[in-house]
């Protein structure tokens, strides 16, 4: 048997708006169903996270936890020492094995600034670009 090959012309440059305009049923269609899905994920699972408080998820680094108190009491204390320390020792620091809490209280309070100068930035961009 002899196969005939057929040289099929193929498009690199690839326009969503060209998908759209050419298949909008199949368009459509495609984000009915993963909108059904994700709506059946959330009525069909159970106990879903709670996302209403970022910092739930960091209990032990949260301002209000445990590590937070205990924080604060040591700053207050070195604070208190450094004032009567020795004139070469009033300038120094508190240095400890609290597991990065420093880190971790920057991420919960500096993630919600960057998201927010993210979306100006973004926004600012889109307004003078179109």
């Amino acid at each position: 048997m002899f196969g005939v090959l057929v040289k099929a012309r193929v498009r690199v440059d690839f326009s969503y708006a060209e998908l759209i305009a050419d298949w909008p049923v199949v368009v459509l269609g495609v984000c009915t169903v993963l909108i059904v899905i994700c709506a059946l994920i959330g009525v069909l699972v159970p106990d879903l996270p709670d996302f209403s408080d970022p910092l739930l998820a960091w209990p032990s680094f949260s301002r209000t936890g445990p590590s937070s108190a205990s924080q604060g009491r040591v700053d207050e204390w070195i604070s208190e020492e450094l004032l009567s320390a020795p004139a070469g020792l009033r300038h120094g620091w508190f240095i400890s094995n609290l597991e990065f809490y420093d880190l971790q209280d920057s991420l919960s309070g500096g993630t919600l600034i960057a998201m927010a100068l993210s979306v100006g930035v973004a926004f600012g961009v889109m307004l003078l670009t179109t």
